[in-house]
């Protein structure tokens, strides 16, 4: 498996994990990341934890999320994920190795999972990708 990519470096207290598993909605519910809807019936993640205080938190994060999340993070801070993938795109010292992230992004991506980083306005040093272009570079990919 490729190493990842992008490390969050906080000073926040760690959580007690509660619960932590996958679940099939029985409602609606919002995404923690990219705030969509997750339908009831579709998979999801959901985490509880206790934080240092006591505070018991709770999170559903919608299955592409939690994709982009595995295969572009080395932790991370829920809520966090797209502003984490943004920062390390705009702390890139050139236009150049700004490009270069993307790129690797994108080859590490699914067509949905690229997707989702354009709605959430992550990426933009290149130009933008038409789907089938897209398509076909994930197809080749694969190959």
């Amino acid at each position: 498996m490729e190493s990842c990519m992008i490390t969050t470096y906080c000073d926040e207290d760690y959580y007690e994990v509660l619960k932590e598993r996958f679940l099939t909605s029985h409602r609606n519910y919002t995404c923690c990341e990219c705030k969509d809807i997750i339908l009831s019936g579709q998979k999801h993640e959901y985490f509880s934890g206790r934080d240092s205080d006591g505070n018991i938190d709770r999170y559903r994060t919608c299955l592409t999320c939690v994709h982009i999340r595995n295969k572009l993070m080395c932790d991370w801070i829920y809520t966090g994920l797209f502003q984490s993938i943004a920062e390390k795109i705009e702390c890139a010292e050139t236009v150049e190795e700004s490009k270069k992230i993307e790129d690797c992004i994108l080859m590490r991506c699914t067509l949905d999972e690229y997707l989702k980083l354009e709605k959430m306005n992550v990426l933009r040093c290149g130009e933008p990708i038409n789907e089938h272009h897209l398509r076909d570079l994930t197809i080749s990919k694969r190959n």
